[in-house]
This record gives structure tokens, sequence and C-alpha cells, in this order.
């Protein structure tokens, strides 16, 4: 099962779990690293979490996994905060991001490139939503939002 289908079918049962807590369901990782499986989310919330939250998380989230088993051989569940930069996921992260600096990733090469760096600039709806995002050139481009594989708040230190 690819990484995405398998985010997709893991996401709408944990999403609620992380919520009640409290918390908010940035990421969903599932890779094999080291030989084994690894489920791995990532959460946060206003000031940050703790490593009380993550526990709590884990606690909640394993029965629920191993009753729905939508994961089919064994893996270790990690639950973490994602740190900084903070992966960008949802219409509205990228919306509250707006005029910030971030890094975009494509599952498919557009305009003959994956990668796009510059400032993000709103999401235009439509039957397609896309993520405004003003190149260092000064091009605008739109990228599909169901077409990033990946995308990051850049910070400049």
């Amino acid at each position: 099962m690819l990484a995405g289908e398998m985010r997709g079918r893991l996401w709408p049962v944990m999403e609620p779990i992380v919520e009640e807590e409290g918390l908010e369901l940035v990421e969903v990782e599932f890779i094999h690293h080291s030989g084994s499986w690894v489920l791995r989310i990532y959460m946060d919330r206003p000031g940050g979490v703790r490593i009380e939250d993550c526990a709590r998380v884990s606690r909640r989230l394993n029965p629920v996994l191993d009753v729905e088993d939508l994961i089919p051989h064994n893996y270790t569940l990690e639950v973490s905060s994602p740190g900084v930069p903070r992966p960008i996921r949802k219409a509205r992260d990228f919306e509250r991001l707006s005029g910030e600096r971030a890094r975009i990733e494509m599952a498919l090469p557009m305009d003959g490139r994956k990668r796009f760096t510059g400032e993000l600039a709103g999401v235009s709806g439509g039957s397609e939503p896309a993520v405004a995002l003003a190149l260092d050139d000064g091009e605008v481009v739109h990228l599909p939002l169901t077409r990033i594989k990946r995308a990051r708040q850049e910070i400049e230190i």
C-alpha cells in the first residue's frame, strides 16, 4: 500500500482522538525504517506539545488501531510534536501562514519542476483549491492542494 493511501485510511481514525485531547493532527507518516515499519504521527497546539500529551494520545490510539486493523503487519507507533519548521498540510494552515516563506514539493512536476520556494499568498477556492506562492523572482504560481506532496514553513534565522 502506498504511503498516501495509508495516510488516507489512518487520518479519519486518528484525527478525532487527537482532537478530543485538545490537539491538532498535523502529519501522518508510515515509513520503513531500519528494517521495520514505523507509524509516526505529529500533533500540535498553541503553546506546544508536552511529553504527557504524546503518552496520553499514544495510549488512546494503540487499542483503536489494533481493533481497526488498518495496518497489515507489525509496526511501531511514534507520537511527536512536528518541531520547527512545522509541516503544512491543510488549506487553513496555508491561509494562516499567508505572508510567510514556505518550501513546497509537488507529487508530480509542474512546469518542469517539483520544488518551489517563496512567500505564501493564500489559497484559492473552486473545484480544485490551490495554494498561491509568490516566488523569489516575482512570479506567482498556483499549486493544486491535492498535488502537494510535502510543504514546510521556511524559517529564516
